[in-house]
């Protein structure tokens, strides 16, 4: 039992940072990121690596892929559909998220399902424009003993210059579990404009517990 609930923390408290929250892309476009994260796990170094990709199939809806792999051990795949719930006047919006795939540990895979809730909007200021994101996500993963609450919370700035901030903030948790969470500040690099690197520094709870080192390339096309 207690093995199974440490499978589930690991794959489960993984980030999605290139998650597009409340946002749908356009029939015909997409979106890809590949990320990884070192961690100094004293005294060794611990890694993990993600893979995210979207494309719109219609206006009313995106479709996608959400991966990761935690030291080759353990992680998951899941096939995904989001659609619009709300698009306000003043540009907030809203998206249903359904999401089905496996999960595995070792050589043991099983299935696993996710719904989630997001809303977005963006912003303007002193600094320039920007965007806000919260994500609400429920997931099961066959094979353990706990359902996981996710609550994700991101913030950047999309204003057209070459560095752009953004911070993530990330929690979850089990079922009658304490809540695990990370917070990550990064800076967007804009390569070209269809291509940006991010530059981050991840700080755990757990799992492990320790500071980390980000980097993704986003890519649409």
């Amino acid at each position: 039992m207690v093995r199974i609930l440490f499978i589930l923390l690991i794959c489960l408290a993984a980030p999605h940072s290139a998650r597009a929250g409340a946002w749908l892309r356009e029939a015909g476009a997409g979106f890809l990121s590949v990320s990884g994260t070192g961690y100094h796990a004293d005294p060794v170094w611990e890694y993990r690596s993600s893979l995210f990709a979207e494309w719109g199939l219609h206006r009313n809806m995106t479709l996608g892929l959400d991966a990761d792999e935690y030291q080759l051990t353990s992680g998951h795949a899941l096939l995904f559909a989001r659609f619009p719930l709300y698009r306000g006047d003043g540009g907030g919006r809203a998206a249903l998220e359904f999401g089905v795939g496996t999960h595995h540990w070792w050589d043991q895979w099983s299935p696993m399902y996710r719904g989630s809730v997001s809303y977005g909007k963006g912003f303007g200021g002193w600094l320039g424009a920007g965007w806000f994101a919260a994500d609400l996500s429920l997931e099961r993963r066959d094979g353990t003993d706990a359902d996981l609450v996710k609550l994700d919370l991101t913030a950047g700035m999309s204003e057209g210059r070459r560095l752009n901030p953004m911070l993530q903030v990330e929690t979850a948790r089990p079922s009658g579990k304490e809540i695990l969470w990370s917070v990550t500040p990064s800076v967007i690099v804009t390569l070209r404009d269809d291509l940006r690197l991010v530059l981050g520094a991840e700080r755990r709870s757990a799992f492990p517990d320790s500071y980390g080192i980000k980097l993704s390339l986003w890519r649409e096309f």
